[in-house]
C-alpha cells in the first residue's frame, strides 16, 4: 500500500472504520449482526474504495469510479448510523461532524 496510508482520506476512512467498529460494539445484544454487520460492511468499503482509487490513480476512468463506489458506501453508512440513533441504539455523543 504505501504512500495511501499517508493520504488524508485514507487516514479519515480508516479512523471512520475503527469508530463504526466501537458504536456497533454498542448495539444491544438482541440485534446480533443484522445492522452492525451492515453498518461494518459499508463503513469498511469506504476506505478499502480509496485505496483501491489510490493504487490505480494512473486510470483515470477507474480512480472515477472508484471515488463514487466510496461516495455511494459513505451514504450507506450514514442511512444506517442514523437508523440506529432513531432507534436509540446510538446517541448523538457518539458521532462527529
Amino acid at each position: 500500500m504505501g504512500a495511501s496510508k499517508n493520504l488524508m482520506a485514507y487516514q479519515k476512512g480508516h479512523k471512520l472504520s475503527k469508530d463504526v467498529q466501537l458504536i456497533c460494539r454498542a448495539f444491544p445484544p438482541e440485534e446480533n449482526n443484522r445492522l452492525p454487520d451492515q453498518v461494518r460492511r459499508s463503513s469498511n468499503s469506504v476506505f478499502v474504495n480509496l485505496t483501491e482509487a489510490f493504487r490505480r490513480r494512473r486510470n483515470m476512468f477507474h480512480i472515477i469510479s472508484k471515488l463514487f463506489d466510496t461516495e455511494g458506501k459513505n451514504s450507506k453508512t450514514s442511512v444506517w448510523l442514523g437508523f440506529a440513533l432513531n432507534i436509540q441504539y446510538s446517541s448523538k455523543d457518539m458521532f462527529y461532524v
